[in-house]
């Protein structure tokens, strides 16, 4: 009762009676909670638990599941100053503590194991905090179990279920929804830009190839962690994908079922845009690469060239030679298939490409795959294609000029011959040493003033040429005539 009155009243607290260290424990007042056992307490709201073991700061503590006052058989339990050997894509929310079970009693109890976390301590602060989860190593830190954690972010709790000897500790970590075998699609959705080696540092030897669409160009970028390991002279050609930029979509390739962490960011975002869960409806395309070594009077290619690759007749891909540490060298993307629309016959896993230089057709095509980039010189040619020959010729004077017009060929030269009243002339030696000869890239020519004169008939052969040949053999002739018209009666 109070001093003031003489009406006795009774106010019921919870409390506990257990065995501990002090031996058997009551608190009153404060907003106070107390559980049987070993007790202790810290500041605010004060709570205390009675499992017979509890961290040297109060903020974890270790309960035997099988009786909840009994003890937990614990040899030791140490908190650890520091986690050198923990991996990048987990954020340490306080120490970490390393559990030594009684000999002979690892396995005949069941433990639970409560951290209580400071809100100061959460990295990105309430965005995250969900993230929160306890993991288990049991050889000193190699390697990380994900415990099934029960997380109270009101009371900043989180509990799990031990599982033997080995370090505990409570880790922030973005956990994505788990790859499959093959190509998978994700959207970056943490608010800082990344490099790529660091954001997958998690899947490390356990994925292909990683790729990003860029609708502003039209382009895919690449990064492959085989071609730094085996091929690093083409390093920095092959892998341009460099970093992750928040909000965009990327496709990932893996070599087993797998979930991908990474470390949230230190600061609270302080905007959150919706992220791209698919980059494309296309899947990444093969990539090809290599060295280019000319052969003598056979194979010889140089700086800019184009290169093709062809499946089925169709062209899915083209690119130019460049000289990379100084030689000669390229880079080939070969789309893949449409997921959506109609085919477009490019490729598919089992598809063959081949590889054409220039005019040369080379040997040893390769199988269609872009779960890595694949290194593939090209140097030993299978054939050599001349130009389809002219099939469409025309003249059309113009005042004394004559224009002539033909349909393309994809040769690299025309070679414009022409002769005056020999209408079966011979095409003779270098178009370039001949003034009877014009060499041009274009589809059309003009014979100036061929018109001035009607006594000269003039006979046009169109020949298509590249390094592999001409096509002289099979042109068309064109001749332009003039007569004298006489008045008759």
């Amino acid at each position: 009762q109070t001093p003031t009155s003489t009406t006795p009243y009774e106010s019921i607290i919870p409390f506990t009676l257990g065995e501990g260290w002090a031996g058997n424990t009551r608190t009153w007042g404060g907003n106070t909670r107390t559980w049987g056992g070993n007790t202790r307490t810290w500041g605010g709201n004060t709570r205390t638990w009675g499992a017979p073991v509890m961290s040297d700061n109060g903020q974890v503590q270790i309960f035997n599941l099988d009786d909840i006052l009994g003890d937990t058989g614990t040899a030791s339990f140490q908190a650890l100053p520091d986690l050198a050997t923990l991996p990048n894509w987990f954020t340490p929310v306080g120490q970490a503590y390393r559990f030594t079970a009684i000999s002979g009693q690892e396995t005949t109890i069941t433990r639970t194991i409560a951290f209580n976390y400071l809100q100061t301590n959460v990295p990105g602060g309430n965005v995250y905090e969900n993230l929160l989860t306890i993991y288990h190593s049991p050889d000193n830190g190699l390697s990380w179990q994900r415990l099934n954690t029960t997380l109270d972010t009101q009371e900043n709790f989180a509990a799990a279920q031990m599982r033997g000897n080995g370090l505990y500790t409570l880790l922030s970590t973005i956990a994505y929804d788990p790859f499959t075998t093959g190509w998978n699609n994700f959207g970056y959705g943490i608010p800082e830009t990344r490099p790529i080696t660091t954001g997958l540092a998690s899947l490390t030897n356990q994925y292909g190839s990683i790729h990003h669409y860029s609708a502003n160009n039209n382009l895919w970028s690449l990064h492959d962690p085989l071609v730094t390991t085996n091929y690093p002279l083409f390093d920095t050609l092959i892998n341009n994908l460099v970093e992750f930029n928040y909000t965009q979509a990327y496709w990932i390739t893996v070599t087993q079922p797998i979930t991908l962490f990474m470390a949230p960011p230190d600061d609270t975002p302080t905007n959150l845009h919706n992220i791209k869960q698919i980059s494309t409806f296309q899947l990444p395309p093969a990539t090809y690469f290599g060295w280019l070594t000319p052969t003598t009077n056979t194979f010889t290619p140089t700086i800019g060239m184009p290169i093709t690759a062809w499946i089925d007749g169709t062209l899915c891909g083209s690119t130019n030679i460049i000289s990379w540490q100084g030689k000669l060298a390229y880079k080939l993307q070969v789309k893949s298939e449409t997921l959506l629309g109609a085919p477009n016959n490019c490729g598919q896993l089992g598809k063959t490409i081949t590889f054409q230089v220039d005019n040369w057709i080379m040997d040893h095509d390769r199988l269609w795959a872009n779960d890595y980039a694949w290194y593939h010189p090209l140097t030993t040619i299978l054939a050599c294609a001349i130009p389809e020959p002219v099939s469409t010729f025309t003249l059309a004077p113009s005042n004394n000029d004559l224009t002539l017009s033909w349909n393309d060929t994809e040769a690299d030269t025309y070679a414009v011959w022409h002769d005056i009243n020999t209408p079966y002339f011979l095409p003779l030696g270098d178009c370039t040493a001949n003034a009877n000869c014009s060499l041009i890239s274009a589809t059309n020519y003009t014979e100036v003033n061929a018109l001035t004169t009607p006594s000269n008939n003039y006979t046009f052969l169109i020949i298509a040429q590249n390094n592999c040949g001409t096509t002289a053999s099979q042109s068309i002739r064109r001749g332009a005539f003039q007569f004298v018209l006489t008045s008759g009666s």
